[in-house]
């Protein structure tokens, strides 16, 4: 089964190519490229749920991950620039730790996620290994984007994942299916 498709994201746009073979190993490979997003579009979203609000500009987002019932892999790189956090101490959310330590949350928020990828003194953007693996008990749609969240997660935080960079085309080890 092949789906391939193309979306406005704000003033962007996004591709996904998603791959599934119908075996019995249940195997897929996911292609997503999106290009000129503001991230801000996901604060009407997110900010009812966790008192969170985030902007910065995503210029590109290119992923490659294949998998099968268990596990996925692949990479992942994120090019954006102007990351700005800020927790909101009025929302009534479900999690109150949130509201209670918001100037906290805020100003830790902003000191330690990296500002943007590429960084100021790096020459060109970080690309990390993701991986994810499935937990049958949580929905299916966790297990497709787990990759995603993985990879948001190591470029947010790069100081925690250096060991995961990848470091060039040669140690790209995703079994995605190849167009050459």
């Amino acid at each position: 089964m092949r789906v391939n498709g193309m979306c406005p994201v704000g003033k962007g746009h996004a591709n996904v190519e998603f791959n599934m073979m119908m075996n019995k190993d249940c195997q897929f490979d996911v292609r997503l490229n999106a290009q000129d997003i503001n991230a801000s579009f996901l604060n009407s979203f997110i900010r009812p749920l966790v008192g969170l609000t985030a902007d910065c500009v995503i210029d590109t987002l290119n992923t490659k991950y294949a998998g099968n019932a268990v596990k996925s892999d692949g990479t992942f790189k994120l090019i954006y620039k102007n990351f700005s956090m800020q927790a909101h101490k009025e929302d009534d959310i479900p999690y109150q730790i949130i509201t209670k330590h918001a100037n906290t949350i805020t100003v830790l928020g902003n000191s330690l996620v990296a500002k943007s990828n590429p960084r100021p003194l790096d020459k060109k953007a970080r690309e990390y290994i993701i991986t994810w693996k499935r937990d049958e008990w949580k929905p299916f749609m966790l297990y497709m984007f787990g990759p995603c969240i993985d990879g948001v997660k190591k470029t947010f935080l790069p100081g925690l994942y250096v060991h995961l960079k990848v470091k060039d085309k040669k140690t790209k080890n995703a079994k995605y299916r190849d167009d050459n």
